[in-house]
């Protein structure tokens, strides 16, 4: 005897296309014409399948629920009596069950978790860097002519900036569904459209592509080093081998101190020495720069010519010559102050009051943001032995 009409079931854990495909088909499943056999399980399988190709194997529960669903469902309308069900019948229906229960479990364990979804678009930033100038200039005479080189580029929605002391920014917002690495090409090819910069500023420089948002880990460091020391540690250890990480896109440093060698001229020895400002410029520029010598050419080989003239330390900076036509030797030293510091701070990091270095991790786009998180975490465990023992 046929039951009463079926009831509807209020699924409270699983919501999908899969389950309503299902529902549908088990509403529909008492109305074949099949016999009282084995086919009821095979229609309720086929059904599960096409459910799970509907739902596109987005979660290995929901189709599991969905197939339970749709057993329950199904049966629980047949045109026959529950006790002319055969036992076979009944082992088809658990065997199932175990296999849809076997297929869920390993769907789950190679299934990737993601943090949250890439919704935003992908963006790229042009740094460039203009030491001594102030806001208003970096703005007037290198933020501007890299904003009209960037115009019209092709997949770019969006352009901003930001013209702070010594530093210009601009970002690029790219427009949804266009080929970030093609858009990005586009870019720094327009990038070589953009004309004479200042004297001193540097080449601008396209960053890493990267979403929006795409800070996966932020990481402190502290310890009883200098400022300085603390710094090149992070620099010179750390940072490698973080951007060597899979996922990674880039490594940002905030906090510590940059060494570098000062000349402070003396005003009354240069004008004792009958010397000014430009030719300690020129010194100093002579004592650091690298200079190639070229070869020579001997009937059976040619030499390579290699000079060690270059100051590398502090003392030899000091010894650099200065030019004087017809006087003594003029020694740096002589009419300026060299001395090792602190280049000029544009930031700092404090972590619970004391100096620290502060690293921020960028993640790739597209990258997993567990699996890169995971990564890091594998990095740093293998770098933890090096950094205690240098404090």
């Amino acid at each position: 005897q046929a039951r009463g009409p079926l009831q509807p079931v209020h699924d409270r854990g699983v919501e999908g296309l899969g389950l309503v495909v299902a529902r549908l088909g088990a509403l529909a499943l008492p109305r074949l014409a099949l016999p009282a056999s084995g086919l009821y399980p095979l229609a309720t399988f086929a059904l599960c399948v096409v459910a799970f190709a509907a739902a596109g194997a987005a979660q290995a529960s929901g189709f599991l629920a969905a197939y339970l669903a749709a057993l329950v469902l199904a049966n629980s309308g047949l045109p026959h009596r529950a006790a002319t069900r055969s036992f076979a019948e009944g082992l088809a229906q658990l065997a199932q069950i175990g296999l849809f229960v076997l297929l869920g479990l390993l769907y789950v364990h190679d299934m990737k978790v993601e943090l949250m979804p890439a919704i935003d678009p992908a963006q790229a930033t042009v740094d460039t860097e203009a030491p001594g100038l102030v806001a208003g200039q970096v703005e007037a005479t290198v933020t501007r002519p890299v904003e009209e080189a960037l115009l019209g580029t092709p997949g770019v929605a969006r352009i901003e900036s930001r013209s702070v002391q010594g530093l210009s920014v601009v970002t690029l917002r790219f427009a949804p569904g266009t080929d970030p690495v093609t858009v990005r090409q586009a870019v720094s090819e327009n990038l070589t459209r953009v004309g004479q910069l200042p004297a001193g500023t540097s080449p601008p420089r396209l960053s890493p592509l990267t979403a929006l948002g795409g800070d996966v880990m932020k990481i402190g460091f502290s310890g009883a080093r200098t400022p300085i020391e603390l710094r090149q540690i992070v620099q010179w250890l750390v940072r490698p081998r973080l951007l060597s990480t899979p996922g990674v896109a880039r490594v940002a440093i905030y906090g510590g101190e940059i060494p570098r060698i000062e000349v402070r001229a003396r005003p009354a020895d240069l004008s004792d020495s009958d010397l000014g400002f430009l030719d300690i410029v020129n010194a100093v520029r002579r004592a650091t720069s690298v200079a190639g010598a070229g070869f020579i050419d001997t009937p059976n080989q040619r030499v390579l010519i290699e000079p060690h003239g270059q100051a590398e330390t502090l003392d030899t900076v000091k010894d650099g010559q200065i030019q004087t036509p017809g006087s003594d030797p003029v020694r740096i030293d002589d009419v300026a102050d060299v001395s090792e510091a602190a280049a000029p701070n544009y930031g700092d990091a404090l972590i619970a009051g004391r100096p620290a270095v502060i690293v921020t991790v960028n993640q790739t786009l597209g990258a997993n943001t567990l699996d890169t998180t995971h990564a890091i975490e594998k990095a740093l465990a293998v770098l933890r032995p090096s950094l205690s023992a240098q404090g």
